[in-house]
């Protein structure tokens, strides 16, 4: 019989969160659990984050607060958040590693989500569009030089507003110059959410990528949507790659929708693990009610 080793069993999640921090308390409390260690990146920009208001909120897995950054829709930076938790937690080697955002939340008991990765070891649960591959935005996204979406993101004003012209004339440029850094890049470009559930040999297999993640994708436009789903579709591990993430996203309704009352009864129904969006702030009934459900069953 294989003896289970103690990383065989403990997974690692890894949190992106910039607001409604008292939404990301609920989140951890959910997850705390001794087969668990969390991993959290609060972005640079957050001012109201106070690190002393997590001091008691996890009993059982262990939280780690990792060094922060500037994080901007759109940007490079959402990639380095990303390779920062995975650094932070590799070592100590994990069965799996789940990023979520700070406004997701597990629609499954901690004893369904280790038996359901229990049962389907090995496999990575990554989202793959299969009929984006080779797209055309593709040329946009990561052939040009996005120099300054770091600096826009999602932000607005005068300043914000001179810095999209200057973003503007420098791919204006670029296109006049017959800019694409695709050139001589053999890879197919592969698009998918950017919410992962993957096996520490992934994990390692992607680190080990950094360099050449960075040349493909830096400087990119919403480039953590295809750098993980392009390397892994690239990888030995390519088959064993599911295509799905399983979280609960509903782009049909919102970018993405975020979760009422009025959807409870199809989020405690569904087959995915996991759940996002919600606003604490906005609509504190749906996160209450999932909280109450699922921590009843984590007891």
């Amino acid at each position: 019989m294989k003896k289970v080793r103690d990383y065989d069993m403990k997974h690692a999640y890894l949190i992106m969160c910039h607001n409604n921090f008292e939404q990301l308390k609920l989140l951890l409390k959910l997850l705390d659990d001794e087969r668990n260690d969390i991993y959290v990146h609060i972005d640079k920009k957050a001012k109201s984050f106070c690190i002393d208001d997590f001091n008691a909120v996890t009993e059982r897995a262990g939280l780690t607060f990792v060094k922060r950054i500037n994080v901007s829709w759109g940007g490079y930076s959402l990639i380095a958040a990303e390779m920062n938790l995975l650094k932070a937690a590799v070592n100590s080697r994990y069965s799996y590693y789940h990023l979520l955002s700070g406004v997701d939340l597990p629609i499954k008991s901690q004893n369904e989500i280790h038996d359901f990765f229990e049962k389907n070891a090995g496999k990575e649960f990554i989202s793959v569009d299969e009929s984006s591959v080779g797209g055309s935005d593709f040329s946009n996204r990561i052939g040009e030089y996005h120099l300054l979406q770091d600096f826009i993101g999602r932000n607005s004003g005068l300043r914000i507003t001179v810095i999209e012209k200057c973003e503007r004339l420098s791919l204006m440029f670029q296109k006049k110059m017959r800019v694409n850094r695709n050139r001589h890049n053999k890879m197919v470009i592969y698009k998918g959410s950017n919410w992962f559930s993957i096996t520490h040999d992934m994990v390692l297999y992607v680190l080990d990528r950094e360099r050449e993640i960075k040349r493909c994708f830096g400087y990119g436009l919403a480039a953590d949507e295809l750098f993980l789903q392009t390397i892994a579709m690239h990888s030995p591990y390519k088959q064993n790659i599911t295509g799905t993430c399983m979280r609960l996203i509903n782009w049909d309704r919102g970018e993405p929708h975020t979760f009422t009352e009025a959807d409870y009864e199809m989020l405690i129904h569904s087959d995915n693990l996991f759940a996002r969006k919600f606003d604490y702030s906005r609509c504190p009934e749906i996160v209450n009610m999932i909280y109450n459900n699922v921590e009843k069953k984590n007891i």
